[in-house]
């Protein structure tokens, strides 16, 4: 019912998908510390920074092997990756104080 103890317990997350609009459960990986793994999808740019906070693999199960292993073989490129994702901020609140400026105005 609850996936947080699945994806705290995690030490990589993997969305491969073809289509994704806004997948929270990338974010939630993210925000949880895990590096990730996503398929190129249409907008996978706009959720993973490849090679800063996650990695970007082509979109067959070849990419998706090669990107986990990447993360399995190079540790220092993990942690990189935990380091970058637990630095950032990916809450919407600025977001949230725009649209009350604009209601405001």
């Amino acid at each position: 019912m609850n996936p947080y103890p699945y994806i705290k317990a995690c030490d990589i997350y993997v969305q491969p998908s073809r289509y994704e609009g806004k997948a929270v459960t990338i974010r939630e990986a993210q925000i949880l510390g895990k590096p990730v793994v996503i398929t190129n999808f249409p907008t996978a740019k706009s959720q993973v920074k490849d090679g800063v906070d996650g990695l970007i693999t082509p979109m067959k199960i070849e990419g998706i092997v090669e990107g986990l292993q990447k993360l399995l073989d190079n540790p220092t490129l993990r942690e990189e990756l935990i380091k970058n994702t637990t630095s950032m901020d990916y809450g919407n609140e600025n977001e949230v104080q725009k649209v009350y400026s604009l209601i405001n105005a």
